[in-house]
């Protein structure tokens, strides 16, 4: 087996309160981070842009920095980390056009940048929300998110507005709840299925995996109990199996 190198390296002053999100594009070239002060940097061949990004120099000595480790540049900073800006908790490269990466945060902003103009394309604010989880169809027509309020929301890649929400049950309005029905606590996981385009999954802190399509208005078409899950851990392998991470462990 060939040694293992280092191909990044993340060196973080105290202003950007830590790394809450990671996400690889398709092709393994482009890696996208949010930082815990708001802060959104993408490494790679220029950070998916024509040109490569600024010069250490040019950057402030606390900001965060995605290094290549083989040029030393840096990738360039989509959104300047900076306070009262909350963390940015999910991250989201679009499956055919890697030019695009969505991003969202805590604040319940869900923010579309386009890698080579190096600014953001559209945003959208989910009110109240939190927002843990959020990925692209197939073929990057929709995109979805999941947070706090467990409620699933499909938007228009094209258009960035709302096309459905699936609904969590509403306990304090007498709701009825079945394993089928949405999730019951909060989802830190969402996933499309790689092949087939109406599919995907999430799952959280209700211990459950919940498989969704996106042409249903309501009702989950199966669930696999078990796995509480505290973090961006669904993903799906050929021949439909599910591989779970990010499980809690007591």
């Amino acid at each position: 087996m060939a040694a293992a190198a280092v191909a990044r390296r993340v060196p973080l002053g105290r202003e950007a309160h830590g790394v809450y999100s990671l996400c690889f594009g398709a092709s393994g070239a482009q890696l996208a981070a949010g930082f815990g002060d708001g802060a959104v940097q993408v490494a790679g061949p220029g950070g998916g842009r024509s040109k490569p990004g600024p010069p250490l120099h040019e950057l402030t000595p606390l900001s965060p920095q995605l290094v290549d480790a083989g040029t030393g540049a840096p990738g360039p900073c989509l959104r300047p980390g900076r306070r009262p800006r909350q963390a940015v908790t999910a991250l989201g490269f679009h499956r055919a056009k890697p030019g695009l990466l969505l991003a969202a945060g805590a604040d319940g902003v869900v923010v579309l940048y386009d890698l080579r103009a190096g600014s953001a394309a559209a945003s959208l604010t989910e009110e109240e929300n939190e927002i843990h989880a959020l990925d692209f169809c197939r073929d990057g027509s929709a995109f979805a998110t999941a947070g706090k309020d467990r409620h699933i929301r499909l938007y228009d890649s094209h258009t960035h507005q709302l096309v459905h929400v699936v609904r969590a049950p509403d306990f304090m309005a007498g709701d009825e709840f079945t394993p089928f029905s949405g999730h019951s606590r909060r989802i830190f996981a969402l996933r499309f299925h790689p092949s087939e385009l109406h599919l995907f999954l999430t799952g959280g802190w209700d211990n459950s995996v919940k498989v969704w399509d996106k042409r249903v208005p309501k009702g989950a078409q199966s669930v696999i109990n078990g796995p509480h899950i505290c973090g961006p851990g669904i993903d799906i392998k050929v021949k439909h199996q599910v591989q779970v991470t990010s499980k809690h462990q007591l």
